[in-house]
């Protein structure tokens, strides 16, 4: 199986552009329990107002497909796929997940969440209903326990159980878990705490006074 070059290029590099690139300088880092000290201010964009909050799922979602039509195009069987493609695309998945993980925003103990990122690329690799219940999981727990580690922890053991139980193809089933994986192992051995990036309504322009 040939490698489509004009696939893989603009793929790799979308999955291994880290986010915290394109953090600006109005960002915080925010942990779940924080979001309760979020000020709701009318005078400035919502928190949320965050392009790399809506930007990482479809760059997740395009350089995975890419990245796998590329290297192995739509083969879902171990069998007929080339081993060395394969290898480097669950890699390229992989170093891709572990750089989105890194900032130099904040404290030195901050470690980006990327949860649109891995959301992106779940969709790129299993069929949709999967990806779909994984996305429920994942949302379910992270409300149900208040922390951004629950969030990676469900949609990796969901995606897992009814991989399973669906008949899925493990050959994406098991990357895709891995990356919902890496941010929880990558915080935890370099010590440091999932946050998601929010605007810091404090560094926004203010409107003037009215008189």
């Amino acid at each position: 199986m040939s490698i489509h070059w004009s696939l893989l290029a603009p793929g790799a590099l979308l999955l291994l552009f880290p986010t915290d690139l394109i953090l600006s300088a109005r960002v915080e880092l925010r942990s779940f329990d924080r979001f309760r000290s979020l000020e709701n201010s009318p005078r400035s964009r919502p928190w949320w107002w965050v392009p790399a909050l809506w930007l990482d799922p479809v760059r997740g979602l395009v350089g995975a497909w890419l990245l796998r039509m590329g290297l192995v195009g739509g083969e879902t069987h171990w069998h007929a796929v080339a081993k060395p493609e394969y290898a480097a695309a669950v890699a390229l998945l992989i170093i891709g997940a572990i750089g989105q993980v890194f900032t130099r925003q904040g404290d030195t103990d901050a470690r980006l969440a990327p949860m649109g990122y891995v959301a992106g690329v779940l969709f790129a690799l299993v069929p949709w209903p999967l990806a779909a219940i994984g996305m429920v999981s994942s949302l379910l727990a992270l409300f149900a326990f208040r922390n951004f580690p629950a969030y990676f922890a469900s949609g990796m053991s969901t995606i897992l159980l009814f991989g399973a139980v669906f008949d899925a193809p493990m050959m994406w089933v098991l990357p895709a878990a891995g990356v919902f994986a890496v941010p929880i192992l990558t915080a935890f051995l370099t010590g440091g705490t999932l946050e998601l990036p929010t605007r810091n309504l404090s560094a926004a322009p203010q409107s003037p006074p009215k008189a």
